[in-house]
Order: structure tokens, then sequence, then C-alpha cells
């Protein structure tokens, strides 16, 4: 259309209008290959369809080119492509990292991959910028958030047009730095001239941004007006300039107008792979970074190293509260951002720039990141995952970097996904596409040929009210799992056979002063002694304590709490708060592995530890509102099945947190129903020994005698839990060929047919 308007000035900035970014740039190689990404495209586009003032701008870069070369221009050829890609960094590409290093690399690696003979070194420094992309302003939308919460964000905004006002004021300078075309050195100073002046003209808006990050950190407060003396003054002040010197923050509206300030704000696509860390610093992590191998050594010799180090290296112990200092900031800075779920769970830094490549992408954009399985399956990433979810069409693509065949860098046993999000303009389909998991280069390459299982924001708001994605490989899996979403969840307040919340009794750091290591103490365990059905004291304890001090705690902390609508206690009946011999401590009690290892191929522990027994908060325990024995030991049958391991293989990473557990799937426990009787039986049989008190659990177990024995047993449960879920043999068939054959053989699996059809 503009072509036919006879426009050449529009249409070539309309040949340009692409902005691609990479947050976190690392050596720039993203950049690079979306660089080459758009090239090829615009060059086949041009063949076709030619644009006179782009064609006009390739010919006199090239005879530039040829004229610099001088004698020899007669061997030099000079590809229009490569003039292209030239253009296209200069107009195209962007990237922010906080690294200096990093946007160093990235300027050589363009340099390198768009260097024309002939022609000086782009000027990049405007497209590539030093400083933080979480702690600045990621867009207009959010500062207006910031001054008027209140306001409608679809009415019309005054302050929203005075800060488009103040963006504006570089045009000028940004359009003359577009059509500089970097030829010569002359030119080169002139487009360093226009960034220098854009800069100037958005001062006043960056003044703005900087008074918001600063007030994020703690700095000052926001003004009531806002004009542009008030921000200029508060800018000016040394608590804020302290803030934006210590958080260094790229605000992108100032950073890009250009970007921002377009029909369709935001960039259209973006790209990375952005830090995985936390927001918090562990003092094992700080040394074992510094002193490689510290972190396999046992506890004991753990702390007595550390105790060692931190008398031998003081710098070092300087350096490590300074890193907590820096992680509270950095934590209180993003906390009091536009990222949702940073209080939810633990800080990690990804969560932030999953909302930040959210807030800076344009409408109908494109984003491709790498993010840990996590992002997905966390609760405090719930606002995002909605967000996405109802806005988008996304491709995710599942790998375990086992054999470290992804990165090297990464553990093992991390499950990895490799993210496509299109964000839609105007509505329309939107659908979830999942690939994997894949376990190899090879697998990737099968499974991409695949069908992929296929979601909507519908089945995913019915399977989790967290909107968490299990890790379906294909299609079957899919119809399976929502088979299995047919029964009332585990942590369902409509339940009328069970209610159990999960609890912890002493945490591993908080509660460190009741520990001792006097082995004449009484043990304290952890998630170590937890096995499939079985309870093992000889897998050693995690510390000691005095047994009289901490009963004494735990009674004190069960009057206290019981008040406490968050607390698993509260609603308990008064008889029961009051009564000494109901502490769970003494009694036998349900418990489950909280933490799960990577390279661990069971993913979901559950056991019977006997009365007397103290706990970290590894080894979360069941408290149960309501249901007798009976119930509790069926339901330790149901959550101790291969249906519930297949299903922690869909939902659990490193640790079955407790909102992952009450997403679970569990049938109704009906009394008159033989083969859910068989369930408690079976499974409190399997948990229990002779060498424990076990009190009302001893009369419903089924007593079982020897190895051989327990293993029957076990196909038995699997059997019969499956019949409870409706499962048929197809189903079975397709759980044990995804279950890892470490946890169950064929052996094992042909028993349960064997026990399943007799039965069913």
């Amino acid at each position: 259309r503009l072509r036919e308007a006879g426009d050449d000035a529009a249409l070539e900035r309309a040949f340009f209008d692409f902005r691609c970014a990479d947050i976190a740039m690392g050596s720039g190689h993203f950049l690079v290959a979306a660089l080459d990404r758009i090239e090829a495209k615009l060059s086949a586009w041009l063949t076709l369809n030619p644009v006179p003032a782009v064609t006009r701008q390739l010919n006199r870069l090239r005879r530039t080119a040829l004229e610099s070369l001088g004698e020899l221009e007669a061997g030099a050829e000079v590809e229009t492509g490569s003039l292209l890609r030239r253009q296209v960094a200069r107009h195209c590409v962007y990237g922010v990292d906080l690294n200096r290093v990093a946007v160093e690399l990235a300027r050589l690696s363009i340099w390198v991959h768009t260097f024309v003979p002939g022609l000086p070194l782009s000027f990049l420094d405007h497209n590539l910028v030093c400083g933080d992309s979480l702690t600045g302003v990621g867009g207009l939308d959010e500062a207006v958030a910031a001054f008027e919460p209140d306001a409608d964000p679809q009415a019309p905004s005054l302050f929203r047009s005075q800060l488009e006002e103040l963006l504006a004021r570089a045009e000028k300078s940004l359009r003359r730095l577009a059509r500089t075309s970097d030829a010569t050195k002359r030119e080169i100073d002139r487009a360093r001239a226009a960034h220098e002046e854009a800069q100037q003209a958005v001062a006043p808006a960056k003044a703005l941004f900087d008074v918001l990050t600063a007030n994020r950190a703690g700095a000052c407060h926001l003004p009531e007006n806002y004009d542009e003396d008030t921000f200029a003054e508060l800018s000016g002040l040394e608590e804020v300039a302290k803030a934006v010197r210590t958080f260094q923050p790229v605000h992108f509206p100032a950073a890009f107008p250009e970007v921002f300030l377009r029909d369709r704000p935001g960039f259209d696509c973006l790209l990375g792979n952005p830090p995985w860390k936390e927001t918090t610093v562990e003092e094992l992590r700080f040394w074992t970074l510094r002193f490689p191998g510290l972190k396999s050594k046992p506890q004991t010799q753990q702390r007595e190293e550390i105790a060692y180090l931190r008398d031998k290296y003081p710098a070092l112990v300087s350096e490590y509260y300074s890193e907590i200092m820096w992680a509270k900031k950095l934590s209180k800075i993003l906390q009091n951002g536009q990222y949702p779920g940073m209080n939810t769970g633990d800080p990690d830094v990804y969560k932030a720039f999953c909302w930040r490549f959210w807030h800076v992408l344009s409408r109908g954009g494109y984003i491709g990141i790498v993010l840990p399985w996590s992002a997905f399956a966390a609760k405090g990433s719930k606002s995002w995952r909605r967000t996405i979810f109802s806005e988008s069409v996304i491709n995710i693509t599942m790998c375990l970097n086992r054999n470290e065949w992804l990165f090297s860098d990464v553990n093992p046993g991390y499950s990895i996904c490799m993210v496509g999000i299109n964000r839609l303009e105007n509505g329309g389909l939107k659908n979830l596409k999942i690939y994997g998991k894949f376990n190899s280069f090879n697998e990737y390459k099968i499974g991409k040929e695949k069908s992929p299982a296929l979601l909507t924001p519908g089945d995913l708001k019915k399977m989790d009210e967290n909107w968490c994605l299990p890790a379906f490989q294909d299609i079957n899996q899919l119809k399976m799992f929502k088979k299995l979403l047919q029964h009332p969840l585990f942590g369902s307040m409509d339940r009328v056979d069970f209610y159990a919340r999960p609890y912890r009794e002493l945490d591993a750091t908080n509660d460190s002063k009741y520990f001792t290591h006097n082995t004449e103490d009484y043990p304290v365990f952890n998630h170590r002694n937890v096995g499939h059905l079985s309870w093992d004291e000889s897998l050693g304890s995690f510390a000691n304590c005095d047994w009289e001090t901490v009963i004494e705690e735990l009674s004190s902390r069960r009057a206290l709490r019981c008040t406490r609508k968050d607390s698993p206690f509260y609603g308990m009946s008064g008889d029961w708060l009051n009564d000494e011999s109901t502490l769970p401590a003494l009694n036998p009690r349900i418990v489950f592995r909280g933490i799960i290892h990577a390279t661990n191929p069971r993913k979901v522990w559950f056991a019977l530890a006997p009365s007397d027994t103290i706990l970290t908060n590894k080894a979360p325990y069941l408290l149960f509102w309501h249901g007798d024995i009976t119930v509790q030991s069926y339901l330790l049958g149901v959550m101790a099945s291969c249906i519930i391991e297949w299903i922690g293989h869909l939902k659990i990473n490193l640790d079955l947190s407790y909102f992952i557990l009450n997403s679970f799937p569990v049938p109704k426990f009906d009394s008159t129903n033989l083969i859910a009787q068989h369930v408690a039986q079976l499974a409190t049989g399997l948990a229990i020994d002779n060498r424990s008190y076990w009190g009302e659990w001893g009369k419903v177990a089924l007593p079982i005698s020897d190895p051989i024995e327990r293993s029957d047993a076990l196909a038995q449960l699997d059997a019969y839990v499956a019949i409870l879920y409706g499962l048929n043999e197809s189903d079975l068939a397709l759980l044990y060929d995804t279950l890892p054959e470490r946890i169950y053989g064929r052996e094992h699996y042909e028993m349960v047919l064997k026990h399943y059809r007799r039965i069913a």
C-alpha cells in the first residue's frame, strides 16, 4: 500500500520495522541467529518486491565500500545480503545485559558477523545496552499502573499522554540516527551525536522512571505532582541517585523510544536464556562454588569445613555477607515491581524475567526462551501462566538434560523447556502444544516429528487450579490423565472420606538451635529415611536433639497455632488439642519426601513413620482433620501406587510441594468396596514392621512375612488401585512403558496384570 502511495520514506521505515531483542545476551549468539533469520527473509522479499529507498541505500553502501578499498577493489565482491545484514543489525536488533563484558562480546559478535570490507564498524551503542533489565521500567503501562494504581487501564490517561510526549522529544534525533547508514567514519560520528541527543531528549522521562525504581527500593516516595521539575529534583537526591547506581536500571521506553512509541509498542521478537538463580544466598552453595567438593561431604563434615574456611578466609566471609545484603535489596525491588508471584515460593530470578519478556513484547509478537520446567509447575508462576495461556499460542519442548546433552553446565537431572510463545494480537484460538520429554538429541529429532499433546486454557484450568503444566509426552498420556481427573483431588475441601493437610515439624535451618551432634541424644530424621512404603532408620539420622525439649516446643507450637486459619491445627477439636498423647510426634503418621533429587528415578515416596519420631521439614507428614485409620491406610496405599508415581513424573521436578500434592486425583474411599479395603490392608502390611509400636495401624495391616510375598503384595496393590481409578489394560501398558525401568521392571508389570485380570 505504501508503494502504491509513492511514500518511499515510509516504505523504507516499514521495511526495517522488525524489533528483535535479547534481554540476557551472554555472547550475543541469540542476536546473531535472529539477525540471520531476519536478513534471509528480507532478502527473499526484496528480490521479489524492490523497495527503491532501500535499494538506493544498499547501492550507496556498496559504492562506498569499493571506493574505500582502492587498489583492492578489483578482487572484492560486496554481496547484497552482507549489506542488508549490516542494516538489519542497526535497525532491528537490540540487547540488554547487566554484564558489561557480555555487551561488548555481543557487539563484537555482530561486528564480525556484519563485517563488509571497506566499511567501518557499525554504531551499536544505541542498540546494545548495559544495565539491569529487571530493576527498570518495562513499558508505559507499567509506569502508568505504578503512578495511577486505581485508574481504569482501558480509559484514556493524561499521565500516559505526558509520558509519550516526553519520549517523543527524541523522535527527531532517532530519525536522524535511523537515516545514518554508517558508510563512513563521519557518519559514525553523526550517529553517535544523534544517539546522545536522543538520550538528552528523554532525560526527563528517564528521571521519572529512576524515581519509580528508587521508590521500589524504598529510597523515596512517589510525588503527588507529576511535572518535570518535580521528577528532576527527586532524581537529583542522593538517595535516588544511590539507588540508580546500585541497581543500574534499564528503562526500556527511555532506552529504546522508537520501539515503544510505535503503533504496536514493544519488541516483535524476544530471544534468550535468562539466569535461573534465586535472589538468596545459601552459605553451602557460596563456599562450594569456591571450594568444589564440599557439597558431596556428609553434613557434619560440611559444617566443620565451613567453620575452618571462615577462620582461614575472613575476606570471603565479608564477600558472603555482602552478597546476602545485595540479594535482600534485589529481592525487595523485584517484589515491589510488576512481577506477580515473586513473594510466593523461592524468589527465582527467572520468574521476573518471564514477566519482563511479556511486558516488553508487542501484540502479535513472539518469544523464544529457555526455561526450567518449574516455570510451568511452581506456584509462584501461576499468574504468569494464566496470563500467557489465555492470550497466546504456545509451543513447549521438554527435555531432560541426561548426560548433559543439552547444557554442559546444568544439572543432568533438570527438566528444561524450550518455549515458543506467539502473543495473539486480536484474540483467536489459544492452545498449547507440548513435545517431550526428550533424553537425547536423537529422541528430540524423532519426537518432534510426532503429534504433540494439545491443550486449551480450559483443559489446564480443570487439571490444576494453579494452571500447572504436566509433562505430557504425547496425546495418549493426556487422554489417560484426563481419565484420572474424573476422581476428586487430594486437597479438595469437598471430600467426604478424608481431608488431610501436609505439615512440617522442625525446620532444618530455622530450628537448628534444637539440634545436637551427640549421638546419645534422640535422633532427628529427614527425607532419606522415607522409603517406598518403608521407614528405614538404618540410613542414619539428620541430627540429634533433646527429646523433652523438642516435645515441649512442639506442644507449645500446636497450642499457639490452633487459632490461626492458615495452620493445619486450626479447626481440630478441643479434646484433641488438649490431649498431650495426640501430639503427632508421639504417634505413627504418614510421611513423604518433600525433596526429590533430580537424578532419582522415583518421584513419590510415602511411608509410615513409627511413634516417637522427630522429623525435619524435608519429610512432611499428613495431619488429618477427618478420616479414620482405615481411610488413612487406604490413602497411603493409593499414594504409594504406580498410578500416583506416573502422575508424579508428570508434575514433580525437584520437590513434592504441598500444592502439587493437593492436585493429585485420588479415588474416593468406599467402606463397602472390598478392593478399597484390600488396598488399606496391603499398604499397612507393607509399611509396618515388628520393631516399632504402631497402635491402631497394626489392626488394619495384612501380615507380610518375606521379600517374595512383599513383591507380590506390591503388585496386588498397584492392580487394585488401577481398578479403583478405572484404568484398562491399555492404560497400564502406557503407564509402565513410560515409567523408568529402574522403578518397575517387566516382572512387576506382569504380576500386576495377573492380579488385575483376576480381579477385574
